[in-house]
């Protein structure tokens, strides 16, 4: 592929809309541009799934790049029962409950309250968007930059996954 442009977006966030009209008014072209997604495609806003279904289409059929964000990895722990208790607060502080509904299964009011029913209901229906989030990489570098989603720590000289 004959790369023109590379195009960066970070921190979707739930907004499928907004996601779709940056796409159009920067006339992405999958076959002339590369596009990498620095992360945090669930929370806050309303279209979480949409958001994450987007992506992986994004990734899996146009090619472009997906690195896991700080809210992915949260949303993916609290789904599969690894997140402590602090981590599950600090989901639903941050858009958790929004998350939750785009996935059509807790009202903003009985997220914490239904989270078994929905992580039943996820892990069953939507498991691929769990293996997805979990195995995005947190960089990706050319020839030029190293991507990420929230900074280096210049104190390390050996990036891993």
């Amino acid at each position: 592929m004959n790369v023109e442009r590379t195009l960066v977006i970070s921190d979707i966030h739930g907004c499928y809309q907004e996601f779709i009209e940056l796409l159009e008014k920067v006339d992405y072209r999958a076959v002339k541009d590369r596009l990498i997604l620095l992360g945090d495609y669930v929370s806050r806003g309303p279209e979480s799934k949409e958001v994450v279904d987007l992506v992986k289409h994004l990734v899996q059929e146009q090619g472009a790049i997906a690195l896991q964000g700080n809210h992915d990895h949260r949303f993916v722990r609290v789904i599969e029962n690894q997140a402590s208790e602090k981590e599950i607060i600090t989901f639903f502080e941050n858009g958790g409950s929004e998350t939750l509904q785009s996935y059509g299964k807790a009202t903003k009011s009985n997220g914490l309250d239904h989270l078994k029913e929905v992580r039943d209901v996820i892990m069953g229906e939507l498991s691929s968007h769990m293996d997805f989030l979990k195995n995005l990489p947190c960089y990706y570098e050319d020839n030029d930059y190293i991507y990420v989603h929230a900074g280096l720590n210049p104190l390390v000289s050996q990036l891993s996954e």
